[in-house]
């Protein structure tokens, strides 16, 4: 399937605004891959308003239960292991705080937290579980310049985005100078080509829920372009430990995580074939 799939029309790159070709529909979503920057992006059939007002009211009462289960834990404990390798703790702004567990695990270890979230029930809970408040409702582009901060994480939040791009722009703003940016988003080269080897073997029906695409799916070439753009430098990409937690009794995901456990081990991370990356850089 070409772009004459939907007819004449021309299917722009959202960051690059290059002529983008299709690349695998899932579910009712169709999604197009940038042969330029290697975006991979959703043609989105809802208005931008739309997908904010999704994230501003439901997402809250659409995966709390995620959030609460404690599977995350050991990613976060991860994160702040890999954050701490670089720097004595000192001020983090977490975006896409939720429901505030990973502040309360970086309080724990000395940091100095603020969160932000596009959820007011979450902003509420957050406050409520570290019994102060330290989130924002918004994005990044809604905290004051005037404050800046040594770390800016975004845990599974950046492929959610309408704007990324915009989210890196104002992290380079919003933290000091030598500060750390650190990513985590779902491995942009291996969910769409599990997607594409399910198909061919007729295991998508199967396949498909333990596979995640949102707004964007994020590939190290296009990740490392964006950075770089926007004045970041120093930019270590790596697979992602696999999270572990009561999910992955589920067979397929116990031996994925074996797998992928396993390679990043031998590889010190390198070996970018997981579910997961993550990502950190210095503003330069």
């Amino acid at each position: 399937m070409t772009l004459s799939a939907v007819g004449d029309e021309k299917i722009y790159c959202p960051y690059c605004q290059t002529v983008s070709n299709f690349d695998f529909p899932f579910y009712s979503r169709t999604y197009y891959h940038c042969p330029s920057c290697d975006l991979i992006f959703l043609r989105r059939k809802e208005d931008i308003k739309t997908v904010i007002a999704y994230y501003q009211n439901l997402y809250f009462d659409d995966h709390t239960e995620d959030q609460m289960s404690g599977h995350r834990t050991n990613i976060y404990r991860h994160v702040l292991d890999v954050l701490e390798g670089y720097k004595n703790p000192g001020s983090l702004l977490d975006l896409g705080c939720g429901c505030g567990f990973f502040l309360k695990e970086a309080r724990n270890r000395g940091w100095d937290i603020t969160g932000i979230d596009p959820s007011e029930e979450s902003i509420t809970y957050c406050d409520r579980l570290l019994g102060v408040a330290v989130a924002n409702k918004g994005t990044l582009k809604d905290l004051s310049k005037e404050k800046v901060y040594d770390v800016i994480t975004m845990i599974n939040v950046l492929d959610h985005s309408t704007e990324p791009w915009s989210e890196i722009e104002r992290a380079s703003i919003l933290l000091t100078p030598g500060g750390l940016v650190f990513l985590r988003f779902p491995n942009g080269i291996f969910h769409p080509i599990l997607y594409k080897i399910s198909k061919i073997f007729k295991l998508e029906n199967f396949i498909k829920k333990f596979l995640v695409f949102h707004e964007y799916s994020f590939t190290p070439k296009f990740i490392r372009r964006l950075l770089t753009d926007y004045g970041f430098s120093k930019i270590v990409i790596q697979n992602a430990r696999f999270s572990g937690g009561t999910f992955s009794k589920r067979p397929f995901k116990k031996i994925v995580g074996i797998v992928v456990n396993s390679l990043y081990v031998i590889s010190a991370g390198s070996f970018t074939v997981g579910p997961s990356l993550e990502v950190t850089a210095r503003k330069t």
